[in-house]
């Protein structure tokens, strides 16, 4: 039981920031903007898509304030009104990311799960330029579902994606604590010892 109790007061639970490197995928020799891809990996993310290919774009152009590159989910003739899904390796809070060449017709639901429960969405729509979402407000979550809805122009892509994860770390065990639980052992036998013989 002490020990148990002691386990859960020393852990130590620490945010770290992270965010989507899509230039990983440049690294990793896959050809920017047709990749031929439906799913791809990144370190800390699967991206798939039910449309043709998935999309990216490096550094430049729309890389982003960071320049990770661009993401999303279009066919060979560049049009980017496919259904994209972002699945994170580890939990995630605290997400923001922008949307980019976003046309007056286009419109997409966003959808953010943890596990299987929808745990918020927001719709883009009727928007001419870049737009940032922030996703604080629907605490943790594993994915992110981009459903089009019917855009009329050539679609959306996404960029700067931000967030935190969490990592549980073991603080060590003080030195004293385990004598203080020998000392209190030895007190609790030794007072049922008194009662015992005085009875």
């Amino acid at each position: 039981m002490l020990i148990a109790l002691a386990a859960i007061v020393f852990s130590d639970s620490v945010a770290n920031a992270d965010t989507l490197n899509f230039l990983e995928w440049e690294e990793a020799g896959v050809p920017k903007y047709s990749t031929g891809e439906t799913e791809l990996s990144l370190s800390n993310a699967t991206v798939k898509t039910t449309g043709p290919q998935i999309y990216y774009a490096g550094a430049g152009g729309w890389s982003g304030d960071k320049g990770l590159g661009t993401v999303g989910a279009c066919d060979v003739y560049g049009y980017c009104s496919y259904d994209l899904e972002i699945a994170f390796k580890q939990p995630i809070f605290n997400l923001s990311f922008d949307a980019v060449a976003v046309g007056l017709k286009d419109i997409v639901k966003i959808s953010a799960y943890n596990g299987a429960t929808n745990v918020g969405e927001v719709t883009l729509q009727n928007s001419n330029n870049s737009k940032g979402f922030y996703f604080s407000k629907f605490g943790t979550i594993t994915r992110l579902v981009f459903d089009d809805l019917g855009s009329e122009n050539a679609g959306v892509l996404y960029n700067d994606f931000y967030f935190e994860t969490a990592s549980v770390s073991a603080v060590p065990l003080p030195a004293a604590l385990p004598l203080y639980g020998a000392g209190m052992a030895v007190l609790g036998f030794m007072g049922w010892r008194r009662k015992k013989t005085s009875a």
